[in-house]
């Protein structure tokens, strides 16, 4: 397989770049798919036929606003199942999502999560019994670690080339640069989406490209192509990269999971250049911020961390403005600390400080979730607590709440007929504070009996043994 060699060994010749390049491109092309989203209707067929209907078109009709790529994730005979990346904005709940693969077939496709922060979605379609699984590959997923600008890709995908040439288009290029949000920006009030990174490669994008694999020269996907206005202007494609954080939203989007994004709460701007002049110079290469606003209470006020502070790194990270600091935590789950540096007005002397992060009050109707990540416990089900978002007519303020929050209740269970209810606070099991949902699911397993709850409002709440036939026990 064709290798980048080392600066200092011998270019290779063009020659051995372009052998290596078209099997390379022929496996991970038997990957793509055509991602279709129609208008949500009760009968499927009726989007299949939409999709089929515009691929025998004639050359030169235009293509569907709906109309993107989608990598084949998972192969499974068996079960005649596959399971494909794509774009979320490809897969709503509002919406029917059909699948073309490059030999023709057309299959409605069911959707398993869709999160349009990172604007990724998995999907799955069953196949026919005698679908052909012999030219279907499933593209192996490498871990991206911000490899440098110059690094040779290749880009697949366009819808028209796999419907009609039965093959998707391929694009040899290089990264040519990394940031955040690097595709259309939306300003947004706070508590924004975190912004999360993004880099460009060089190669302006077909038609209806977005959702399709860039692969390296190894031909393992390390990123998922977007379309955005910038490119239209020029600006090559912009990317979602497979980063190490970004691999598991697309883990817990194969499981169903809603991704849950980390959340400090703190609103910073730029620290002006007289604010930086007392921080030793090796603390301020990357800049900083000046922090303006942080809830009280919520976890960055328990670590003491005050308006008028300066961040200069988050977890190791330069940290230059509000989207930086908000991706580095975002790309955290929610239950873990971020390690802050931090300087005191006036003060060259460096802290240190660790916030347990909360979980970021993203909501989106477009969404879509069909698994739980917690379990049932004796009916109930519980996760992290949002902050509330309060508007009384003065500035936004954020409510951080203790404990963990009651997602679901089972009727007729334990939990049910003792009165718990969804968004019930929990912040005790016993005489055990609860401060995440493991906390929680540890602290009543060894509770065989009755179990105290203390909730939020109510005080103590006990929860019976159920009976042996009664439901999710």
């Amino acid at each position: 397989m064709f290798s980048l060699p080392s600066l200092a060994a011998e270019k290779p010749p063009l020659g051995d770049l372009q052998t290596a390049l078209i099997p390379l491109i022929s496996r991970s092309a038997a990957a793509c798919v055509a991602v279709y989203q129609a208008p949500l209707s009760p009968d499927a067929n009726a989007a299949v036929d939409q999709l089929n209907g515009w691929a025998s078109q004639q050359p030169g009709v235009p293509l569907p606003l709906q109309l993107g790529c989608g990598t084949i994730l998972e192969v499974d005979p068996p079960q005649r199942r596959l399971t494909i990346l794509t774009l979320a904005s490809l897969a709503t709940p509002n919406a029917t999502t059909v699948i073309r693969f490059p030999e023709g077939t057309t299959l409605a496709a069911r959707i398993l999560a869709s999160d349009p922060v990172s604007n990724l979605a998995v999907v799955e379609v069953t196949v026919p019994e005698l679908f052909d699984f012999t030219d279907v590959r499933r593209l192996a997923v490498g871990s991206m670690h911000r490899e440098p600008a110059g690094t040779l890709i290749v880009a697949l995908g366009d819808p028209l080339a796999i419907t009609r040439e039965h093959a998707a288009a391929a694009k040899l290029g290089i990264i040519s640069r990394w940031g955040r949000d690097i595709g259309s920006v939306v300003s947004a009030p706070f508590p924004a989406p975190p912004a999360l990174p993004q880099f460009r490669i060089d190669t302006l994008p077909d038609p209806g490209v977005g959702g399709g694999p860039i692969v390296d020269l190894h031909g393992t996907m390390i990123g998922v192509s977007l379309n955005d206005p910038a490119s239209v202007q020029g600006q090559g494609t912009a990317a979602i990269p497979l980063t190490p954080a970004f691999l598991q939203i697309v883990t817990g989007l194969q499981a169903g999971y809603e991704i849950e994004y980390g959340f400090l709460g703190i609103t910073v701007v730029p620290a002006p250049a007289e604010a930086l002049l007392h921080i030793p110079e090796q603390h301020r290469q990357g800049g900083g911020v000046l922090v303006t606003y942080v809830p009280p209470p919520s976890p960055s006020a328990t670590a003491e961390l005050h308006a008028g502070d300066i961040i200069t790194e988050a977890n190791g990270h330069p940290v230059r403005n509000q989207a930086a600091l908000d991706a580095i935590a975002g790309l955290q789950p929610p239950g873990t600390e971020i390690e802050l540096s931090t300087f005191r007005p006036n003060s060259a002397t460096p802290r240190n400080i660790k916030v347990k992060l909360a979980k970021h009050p993203v909501e989106s109707k477009s969404r879509v979730v069909t698994a739980p990540r917690q379990p049932l416990w004796r009916g109930v089900r519980v996760g992290f607590p949002a902050p509330l978002i309060v508007t009384t007519g003065g500035p936004l303020t954020l409510l951080f709440l203790d404990g963990v929050t009651v997602t679901d209740v089972v009727a007729d269970s334990a939990a049910a007929i003792a009165g718990i209810k969804s968004g019930d606070q929990i912040i005790k099991v016993g005489e055990q504070p609860i401060d995440s949902p493991q906390a929680f699911y540890d602290a009543v397993a060894s509770w065989s009996a009755s179990a105290p709850l203390t909730l939020v409002g109510r005080g103590e709440v006990v929860i019976p043994e159920p009976e042996a036939d009664a439901p999710n026990r």
